[in-house]
């Protein structure tokens, strides 16, 4: 699994449909056979603070190591909602809500 690189454009999975939405974040995915590649999104001005950013990259790339183990194709997870201060008690609400948007590439997997 690779990071989608900068010179990669997202455009064309932001053009797709999303494939799960969460309260807070969205997924968008296309299948593909060359392997798996994923993207994070966070705008800042939605995560005004660089540490909030960072975090929410951090517990995405972690989720989508573990969840997307068989999965193929290009994966982008998406900050939709503004967000505040990220405290140490709200991560695990973090890392609960990038399971369950995860959790349809799972079942899709071959």
């Amino acid at each position: 699994m690779r990071p989608i690189d900068l010179s990669e454009s997202f455009s064309d999975l932001l053009k797709t449909r999303p494939v799960n939405k969460t309260a807070r974040l969205m997924l968008h995915a296309i299948p593909d056979e060359a392997g798996t590649r994923f993207g994070i999104l966070i705008p800042k001005r939605l995560a005004k603070r660089a540490v909030d950013r960072n975090t929410l990259k951090r517990l995405a790339r972690e989720a989508c190591r573990a969840h997307l183990v068989n999965y193929q194709g290009q994966v982008l997870v998406r900050l939709t909602k503004p967000v505040g201060q990220i405290g140490h008690s709200q991560r695990a609400d973090w890392w609960t809500e990038l399971h369950q948007l995860l959790d349809c590439l799972s079942q899709h997997a071959p």
